[in-house]
């Protein structure tokens, strides 16, 4: 295993910061692309995955790596991708007293953090990565995974 030092991550954290400032706003459609092609990642790699795990682990089940780790990721991913139009749509709040009497309209627009980091434990590497990949990438946000 590769040992990623400080200033490697440093240097990968500003990367990701600044190409983020450099695209702006992420729109629905860039967004689904990335969840479609996290999802593809553990297609694609499946096996490839399953067989590190259980090298990994020592004596994992490679049916249970497939199970609780792959194909339990797939899962947030699509639900993800289903219901980011929904989630990037402001939502209207109430106007208190005085201000509603003025005409006052209030509401809520979400907007990505920028880089958004990840620590994987080691007991469900792919699913505790992956997973919470799937809320980062629907915000708009970036990753950066240890």
């Amino acid at each position: 295993m590769q040992d990623t030092g400080r200033a490697t991550m440093l240097e990968i954290l500003e990367r990701q910061r600044s190409d983020y400032l450099r695209e702006g706003e992420v729109p629905a459609a860039k967004r689904i692309d990335r969840l479609d092609r996290a999802i593809a990642v553990l297609v694609d790699h499946r096996q490839r995955l399953v067989d590190a795990m259980s090298e990994d682990f020592g004596h994992r089940s490679k049916h249970q790596s497939a199970f609780t780790d792959i194909a339990a990721s797939i899962g947030p991913l699509k639900h993800a991708r289903k219901r980011v139009v929904e989630w990037m749509k402001p939502e209207r709040r109430k106007v208190d007293f005085p201000l509603n009497l003025l005409g006052a309209k209030a509401r809520v627009e979400y907007q990505p953090l920028g880089v958004v980091g990840v620590i994987s434990p080691w007991n469900f590497p792919v699913n505790l990565t992956f997973t919470p990949l799937a809320g980062i990438l629907a915000a708009g946000n970036r990753c950066m995974i240890k």
